[in-house]
């Protein structure tokens, strides 16, 4: 009867640990990466690891629409990219500009057709995000020829042009 108690002492002993260990409120965390969404699957729901990466690649945007990196920039404009065809266009980019505010014109090469002002979301001396809408009429849209796109600042001192930059929206053939 002595063993029997022993046995089953060392039974009971083995079924306590088994169950605290199996009831543990702490799990072994996730290894790196687990849990997480895979990096293909990022870029697939339109996020990369390094936001800020800018090396005049194409991407595309949601809609299928082909974004293109503009390699050229200035003091007051960087990071710029055009999306869009057939006169329609969104840029998007950073402007460091007086105030947040800057000027456009989408030119043919021989005239202007289309001019405006915008904002960024903030002013100089903060760099700031900014999105243009562009949409020619479809009049004024050549069949052939470069469009491209001035963006500038006003001078306060004498209204001319200052931290001008200009780069084609599109080839048309």
């Amino acid at each position: 009867m002595h063993a029997w108690r022993k046995i089953s002492g060392l039974l009971s002993l083995f079924l306590l640990a088994g169950a605290i260990s199996g009831c543990s409120a702490s799990e072994t965390p996730p290894q790196q990466g687990e849990g997480q969404p895979k990096e293909e699957e990022k870029q697939r729901q339109g996020e990369t690891s390094d936001p800020e990466s800018s090396n005049g690649k194409k991407e595309k945007e949601e809609e299928g629409e082909e974004v293109r990196e503009v390699a050229d920039h200035n003091q007051a404009f960087r990071k710029l990219t055009v999306a869009g065809k057939s006169g329609r266009y969104t840029v998007r980019g950073q402007a460091r500009v007086t105030e947040g505010q800057f000027r456009y014109a989408v030119s043919d090469g021989h005239n202007y057709l289309l001019e405006g002002s915008s904002q960024a979301q903030s002013g100089a001396p903060e760099w700031a995000a900014f999105q243009l809408s562009l949409d020619l009429p479809k009049a004024k849209v050549p069949q052939n020829g470069t469009l491209t796109l001035e963006l500038f600042e006003i001078s306060p001192k004498d209204g001319s042009r200052e931290n001008e930059i200009v780069f084609p929206l599109e080839n048309l053939q």
